[in-house]
């Protein structure tokens, strides 16, 4: 038995061959994949691989990549033998690494491993924005419930409950252009995906406002009773899922015509919502009653209840992984499975857990706690804090970021200003 071995740097490219021969002439596998891709990178930007295998019967070939970070091996689709295949990768951080694949034919025969050779993620710091760039005070001070960014990223947007208004920031040079005065001390802000309007909720007026961008006039209203607070947007923008803090239930709101449509039951006082990727499962926490329950959003049906802690207050199902992060008003974020099935881990961070951000296309978490250890940001494949933003002398109640991931705001409402985080490493930057 032989094994040859090639590898060569053309055009800051470099390229690992393999061959496998074996002493079993019917092992018929296809070969090890002839892998391409660059040979440095920086942390949170896509990085695209190529790779290449031909099977001796002429079979389809599917490949699996080792990229040598924490991320789970899956197969890729199948393609015609002696195709190349692309991928694209994002790394979580500045590293190290070395980049494998291996090749599978239709018939379930699988190839070795291709030899790993080295990337080199450069780029300072972590991929989320970390380094602090700017503090900018806001023109009127209040208690902020919640932050957005346009789709855009042109503009953020930011709900002040006392003034019952939104200010209004244009992000290219940090300045406040506009206040939004909508009445009912405006609490959770959501953008709609196509970029055309802010939702908001105002638990005084027990209504959900549609805000038409630009011009920041209000187009719609609808009310849902009894002082809605949480919101959550479905994936296709359809449909808006309200929480009605003071009761037993939570409305689903057409955005097209902006009505209720369904009111589904749920535990007393639900405190914070969240929407599976598909959009057909929705996860309710109850603050009072301390469950968190999944239903169905077509028929409402409980398809599972997981009795977790009290004050739950902060909800998100964690982007590419079959898990949920459940923050409290005690300082913890219980992490679950999607089916809420199974015991609950714990990370202890610190004070009222208001939201949770994902960060870098779902790699970390923010968890804004009004709290003066600083903004602790969790790594999800690890489920650990693994650093803390720290705004001088201040601290994070909201945060929004920039739809390209680069910029992240931190807005501390008892000083009454925004502080800008850039990410370190960024293209263009």
């Amino acid at each position: 038995m032989k094994y040859a071995r090639k590898q060569f740097v053309l055009g800051g490219w470099l390229m690992v061959a393999g061959l496998s021969l074996t002493c079993n002439p019917f092992a018929k596998k296809p070969s090890v994949p002839v892998v391409m891709g660059p040979t440095t990178g920086v942390a949170g930007v896509p990085l695209t691989f190529k790779a290449t295998s031909e099977d001796p019967d002429g079979d389809t070939v599917a490949f699996m990549f080792d990229w040598g970070d924490t991320t789970t091996k899956v197969w890729t689709e199948f393609i015609l033998s002696g195709e190349t295949i692309s991928v694209a990768h994002t790394y979580a951080d500045s590293d190290n690494v070395a980049v494998k694949a291996r090749a599978k034919n239709g018939k379930g025969a699988e190839s070795g491993w291709s030899t790993g050779f080295p990337l080199a993620l450069r780029g300072i710091g972590p991929g989320f924005p970390d380094s602090l760039a700017e503090t900018v005070s806001m023109p009127i001070q209040g208690s902020v419930g919640s932050a957005a960014v346009t789709v855009d990223g042109s503009y953020l947007y930011v709900t002040l409950a006392e003034n019952s208004r939104l200010l209004v920031m244009r992000t290219a040079d940090c300045a406040f252009v506009d206040t939004v005065d909508v009445g009912g001390g405006p609490s959770e802000l959501v953008r709609s995906t196509d970029g055309t309007r802010m939702y908001v909720t105002c638990p005084s007026c027990d209504s959900v406002y549609s805000v038409l961008l630009p011009g920041n006039t209000i187009d719609a209203q609808v009310c849902v009773g009894h002082r809605p607070t949480a919101m959550v947007l479905s994936p296709g923008g359809d449909y808006l899922y309200v929480a009605s803090s003071r009761a037993s239930y939570v409305s689903k709101v057409r955005t097209s015509d902006f009505v209720v449509v369904k009111e589904l039951r749920t535990d007393s006082m639900p405190s914070a919502l969240a929407l599976d990727s598909l959009g057909r499962v929705l996860y309710v926490a109850s603050f009072v009653e301390s469950t968190l329950s999944a239903y169905s959003t077509e028929d409402g049906s409980v398809l599972g209840v997981a009795k977790v802690a009290k004050g739950l207050s902060a909800l998100g199902v964690v982007p590419g992984m079959n898990k949920l992060y459940a923050g409290t008003t005690h300082g913890r974020i219980f992490v679950l499975p999607a089916d809420l099935g199974g015991s609950a881990r714990t990370v202890e961070v610190y004070g009222v857990v208001n939201s949770l951000v994902f960060l870098a296309n779902g790699f970390y978490a923010a968890a804004p706690t009004d709290e003066y250890h600083g903004l602790p940001i969790l790594r999800t494949d690890l489920d650990a804090v693994v650093g803390w933003l720290d705004p001088p002398g201040g601290l994070c109640c909201a945060v929004a970021v920039a739809p390209n991931g680069d910029r992240l705001y931190a807005i501390d409402s008892y000083r009454g200003r925004v502080c800008v985080y850039e990410r370190r490493g960024a293209a263009g930057r």
